[in-house]
Protein backbone atom coordinates (compact mmCIF):
# COMPACT_ATOMS: atom_id res chain seq x y z
CA UNK A 1 0.00 0.00 0.00
CA UNK A 2 2.87 2.40 0.78
CA UNK A 3 4.29 1.77 -2.69
CA UNK A 4 0.96 2.64 -4.33
CA UNK A 5 0.65 5.86 -2.31
CA UNK A 6 4.27 6.76 -3.10
CA UNK A 7 3.72 6.17 -6.82
CA UNK A 8 0.49 8.24 -6.78
CA UNK A 9 2.21 11.10 -4.93
CA UNK A 10 5.10 10.97 -7.41
CA UNK A 11 2.67 11.10 -10.35
CA UNK A 12 0.81 14.04 -8.74
CA UNK A 13 4.09 15.88 -8.14
CA UNK A 14 5.31 15.31 -11.71
CA UNK A 15 1.92 16.35 -13.13
CA UNK A 16 1.96 19.57 -11.11
CA UNK A 17 5.46 20.37 -12.29
CA UNK A 18 4.55 19.61 -15.91
CA UNK A 19 1.42 21.79 -15.89
CA UNK A 20 3.18 24.69 -14.18
CA UNK A 21 5.71 25.08 -16.99
CA UNK A 22 5.19 28.02 -19.35
CA UNK A 23 6.38 26.01 -22.33
CA UNK A 24 8.72 28.88 -23.21
CA UNK A 25 12.41 28.30 -23.35
CA UNK A 26 14.75 30.87 -21.75
CA UNK A 27 15.83 32.20 -25.17
CA UNK A 28 12.17 32.84 -26.16
CA UNK A 29 11.49 34.66 -22.88
CA UNK A 30 14.65 36.78 -23.32
CA UNK A 31 13.69 37.76 -26.89
CA UNK A 32 10.15 38.69 -25.79
CA UNK A 33 11.55 40.86 -23.00
CA UNK A 34 13.97 42.51 -25.42
CA UNK A 35 11.12 43.27 -27.83
CA UNK A 36 8.88 44.75 -25.12
CA UNK A 37 8.18 48.46 -25.52
CA UNK A 38 9.70 50.54 -22.78
CA UNK A 39 10.48 54.16 -22.06
CA UNK A 40 14.09 53.87 -23.24
CA UNK A 41 13.40 52.29 -26.63
CA UNK A 42 10.29 54.14 -27.83
CA UNK A 43 10.90 57.14 -30.09
CA UNK A 44 7.42 58.75 -29.99
CA UNK A 45 7.60 60.30 -33.46
CA UNK A 46 4.62 62.25 -34.79
CA UNK A 47 4.08 62.98 -38.47
CA UNK A 48 3.45 66.71 -39.02
CA UNK A 49 1.78 68.17 -42.11
CA UNK A 50 1.37 71.88 -42.83
CA UNK A 51 4.69 73.04 -41.37
CA UNK A 52 8.34 73.06 -42.39
CA UNK A 53 8.97 70.35 -39.79
CA UNK A 54 7.60 66.98 -40.93
CA UNK A 55 8.36 64.98 -37.77
CA UNK A 56 8.16 65.88 -34.12
CA UNK A 57 9.74 63.64 -31.49
CA UNK A 58 9.84 63.39 -27.74
CA UNK A 59 13.42 64.74 -27.92
CA UNK A 60 11.99 67.90 -29.54
CA UNK A 61 9.45 68.20 -26.75
CA UNK A 62 12.14 67.75 -24.09
CA UNK A 63 13.57 71.13 -25.08
CA UNK A 64 10.70 72.49 -22.95
CA UNK A 65 9.88 71.73 -19.37
CA UNK A 66 7.57 68.75 -19.66
CA UNK A 67 4.31 68.85 -17.74
CA UNK A 68 3.04 65.70 -16.08
CA UNK A 69 -0.49 64.56 -16.82
CA UNK A 70 -2.27 61.93 -14.77
CA UNK A 71 -5.40 60.46 -16.22
CA UNK A 72 -7.57 57.42 -16.46
CA UNK A 73 -9.92 55.80 -18.91
CA UNK A 74 -12.58 53.14 -18.51
CA UNK A 75 -11.99 50.11 -20.68
CA UNK A 76 -14.23 47.11 -21.18
CA UNK A 77 -12.76 44.10 -19.46
CA UNK A 78 -13.11 42.22 -22.73
CA UNK A 79 -9.94 43.98 -23.85
CA UNK A 80 -8.07 42.06 -21.21
CA UNK A 81 -9.61 38.82 -22.44
CA UNK A 82 -12.34 38.42 -19.85
CA UNK A 83 -15.22 38.32 -22.34
CA UNK A 84 -16.90 41.59 -21.40
CA UNK A 85 -17.56 40.94 -17.74
CA UNK A 86 -17.54 44.62 -16.85
CA UNK A 87 -14.99 47.38 -17.13
CA UNK A 88 -11.73 48.39 -15.53
CA UNK A 89 -10.26 51.80 -14.90
CA UNK A 90 -6.82 52.17 -16.45
CA UNK A 91 -4.56 54.94 -15.18
CA UNK A 92 -1.79 56.52 -17.17
CA UNK A 93 1.01 59.03 -16.66
CA UNK A 94 2.13 61.31 -19.49
CA UNK A 95 4.73 63.97 -19.95
CA UNK A 96 3.96 66.62 -22.48
CA UNK A 97 4.05 70.14 -23.81
CA UNK A 98 1.27 72.57 -24.63
CA UNK A 99 -0.16 72.71 -28.13
CA UNK A 100 1.08 76.33 -28.18
CA UNK A 101 4.69 75.21 -27.55
CA UNK A 102 4.36 72.53 -30.22
CA UNK A 103 3.14 75.07 -32.81
CA UNK A 104 6.02 77.43 -31.97
CA UNK A 105 8.53 74.56 -32.36
CA UNK A 106 7.27 73.61 -35.82
CA UNK A 107 7.18 77.27 -36.96
CA UNK A 108 3.40 77.69 -37.07
CA UNK A 109 2.42 79.88 -34.08
CA UNK A 110 -0.08 81.57 -36.43
CA UNK A 111 -2.08 78.35 -36.99
CA UNK A 112 -5.86 78.63 -36.89
CA UNK A 113 -6.67 74.95 -36.82
CA UNK A 114 -4.99 71.70 -35.82
CA UNK A 115 -6.40 68.30 -36.68
CA UNK A 116 -4.93 65.21 -35.06
CA UNK A 117 -5.34 61.70 -36.38
CA UNK A 118 -5.08 58.37 -34.66
CA UNK A 119 -6.96 55.20 -33.95
CA UNK A 120 -9.62 54.24 -31.50
CA UNK A 121 -8.58 50.70 -30.73
CA UNK A 122 -11.14 48.17 -29.55
CA UNK A 123 -10.99 44.49 -28.82
CA UNK A 124 -13.44 41.70 -29.37
CA UNK A 125 -12.03 38.65 -27.68
CA UNK A 126 -8.42 38.36 -28.80
CA UNK A 127 -8.97 40.41 -32.00
CA UNK A 128 -7.80 44.03 -32.14
CA UNK A 129 -9.72 46.52 -34.31
CA UNK A 130 -8.54 49.96 -35.42
CA UNK A 131 -11.11 52.66 -36.13
CA UNK A 132 -9.50 55.80 -37.62
CA UNK A 133 -10.45 59.00 -35.83
CA UNK A 134 -9.69 62.67 -36.22
CA UNK A 135 -10.34 65.64 -33.96
CA UNK A 136 -9.89 69.37 -34.45
CA UNK A 137 -8.64 72.13 -32.16
CA UNK A 138 -9.33 75.73 -33.18
CA UNK A 139 -9.25 79.30 -31.91
CA UNK A 140 -8.16 80.19 -28.39
CA UNK A 141 -7.51 76.54 -27.49
CA UNK A 142 -4.41 76.67 -29.71
CA UNK A 143 -2.91 79.19 -27.30
CA UNK A 144 -4.18 77.44 -24.17
CA UNK A 145 -2.07 75.77 -21.51
CA UNK A 146 -4.96 73.32 -20.98
CA UNK A 147 -4.29 71.24 -24.11
CA UNK A 148 -1.16 69.09 -24.18
CA UNK A 149 0.59 66.75 -26.55
CA UNK A 150 1.94 64.03 -24.31
CA UNK A 151 4.06 60.93 -24.38
CA UNK A 152 2.70 58.09 -22.26
CA UNK A 153 5.32 57.04 -19.71
CA UNK A 154 3.79 53.94 -18.14
CA UNK A 155 2.56 52.44 -21.38
CA UNK A 156 4.00 48.99 -20.86
CA UNK A 157 1.95 48.50 -17.73
CA UNK A 158 -1.43 49.97 -18.57
CA UNK A 159 -1.95 51.27 -22.08
CA UNK A 160 -1.66 48.01 -23.93
CA UNK A 161 -3.99 49.18 -26.69
CA UNK A 162 -2.07 52.10 -28.16
CA UNK A 163 0.15 51.94 -31.21
CA UNK A 164 1.99 55.25 -30.85
CA UNK A 165 1.75 56.06 -27.12
CA UNK A 166 1.44 59.72 -28.09
CA UNK A 167 -1.70 61.54 -27.08
CA UNK A 168 -3.54 64.83 -27.05
CA UNK A 169 -4.88 65.52 -23.59
CA UNK A 170 -7.10 68.31 -22.30
CA UNK A 171 -7.81 69.41 -18.77
CA UNK A 172 -11.23 68.71 -17.30
CA UNK A 173 -12.25 72.32 -18.04
CA UNK A 174 -11.85 71.84 -21.80
CA UNK A 175 -14.72 69.61 -22.84
CA UNK A 176 -14.56 70.10 -26.60
CA UNK A 177 -11.13 68.47 -27.08
CA UNK A 178 -11.22 64.71 -27.39
CA UNK A 179 -8.31 62.96 -25.72
CA UNK A 180 -6.65 60.20 -27.65
CA UNK A 181 -3.68 58.04 -26.72
CA UNK A 182 -2.79 56.78 -30.18
CA UNK A 183 -2.11 59.94 -32.21
CA UNK A 184 0.11 59.41 -35.24
CA UNK A 185 -0.30 62.54 -37.36
CA UNK A 186 -1.04 66.24 -36.84
CA UNK A 187 -2.20 68.50 -39.68
CA UNK A 188 -1.79 72.25 -39.17
CA UNK A 189 -3.76 74.91 -41.06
Amino acid sequence: MKKVISVLLLIALLSTMLFSCTSKTPDVVASEEAAAINLETMTWTLEVEGADVTEYTRADGEKHELSKVYGSVMKANDQAGTNGTGSVQISFICEGITIREFLEDVGRPDATKVTYYGDVITFKGAEKYHTPMSCTIEGDLLKSDDVLIGWVCNKKDVLFDSDTYVGVFASATVLDVVSNCSVSKIVIE
